[in-house]
């Protein structure tokens, strides 16, 4: 029995070249599942990542201001850690918390 005629295209090439928007649109679906599922999970791995630093009630306090949709975590975490650990070691330590706490939802 004779296969059936394939289109002339890769179909390799085709997936890689739309892999990067079909990874977005489900990273997107995943986060905002999980917000809803629950919404003060990325404060809890923040605080863990913080509490070392900055003591277990520095840390709630700042992480108070945070929004509940995590917006302002950076913009609040930054300047607060700044004064601990200085510009440098604190923008390494953000970078940490964020990656900790919002992209590894």
């Amino acid at each position: 029995m004779k296969e059936p005629a394939r289109a002339h295209f890769d179909e390799t090439v085709l997936a890689t070249d739309q892999l990067p928007e079909i990874l977005a649109v489900i990273r997107c679906h995943e986060v905002r599942r999980s917000a809803t599922d629950d919404p003060e999970r990325f404060k809890r791995r923040a605080a863990a990542e913080m509490v070392t630093y900055l003591g277990p009630k520095a840390t709630a306090r700042i992480l108070q201001r945070v929004s509940a949709d995590g917006r302002n975590l950076l913009t609040e975490i930054q300047p607060v850690l700044g004064l601990f650990l200085g510009r440098r070691a604190a923008g390494r330590l953000a970078s940490r918390i964020v990656e900790a706490s919002v992209v590894r939802i």
